[in-house]
């Protein structure tokens, strides 16, 4: 039972959200964190967790998205959790990334919606469950709704 997760962004809130969602959502099993994060080279950060580097989405977008779609078309992989970005932070991720047997675990975060939305893929992928770690605005909790298979969830603490 292999979770992929997707922590895209060169800070340190990535991995940090990562790790405690694991301990918060009881997300056991071995991880496999695709990030283009410095920081994911350090055992302190990331734990025991495989990491698949990545260039920055931003830079090369179709790096990122064939790495992802490698990572998760492995052997046993049962979950995806994606940080932040629900299509990536770049807008890399579109649902032909993810397996169709592959539920997703959104942990949503406020991006700024106006300059991100304009971004997103035609396809975008669906998120079988979306967990708010912060408030959202109205537009950002609108695309969530939308593309939610299991309504929103409030992460606690």
């Amino acid at each position: 039972s292999v979770i992929v997760a997707y922590a895209a962004g060169a800070g340190l809130g990535h991995l940090t959200r990562l790790r405690a969602a694991r301990a918060t959502l009881d997300l056991s099993g071995p991880l496999v964190v695709v990030t283009d994060s410095p920081r994911a080279g350090d055992r302190r950060v990331v734990g025991d967790a495989e990491v698949v580097a990545i260039p920055p989405p931003r830079r090369d977008p179709s790096a990122s998205r064939r790495a992802l779609a490698a990572a998760l078309r492995r052997p046993g992989v049962e979950r995806f959790v994606l940080d932040a970005f629900p299509a990536g932070l770049a807008s890399e991720l579109d649902a032909g990334v993810v397996p169709a047997d592959v539920p997703v675990l959104h942990l949503a975060r406020s991006v700024r919606w106006d300059r991100y939305a304009p971004t997103l893929p035609s396809a975008c992928p669906r998120l079988g469950r979306v967990v708010l770690v912060e408030p959202v605005g109205v537009d950002q909790a609108d695309h969530l709704r939308r593309h939610a298979d299991e309504g929103r969830r409030r992460a606690h603490g």
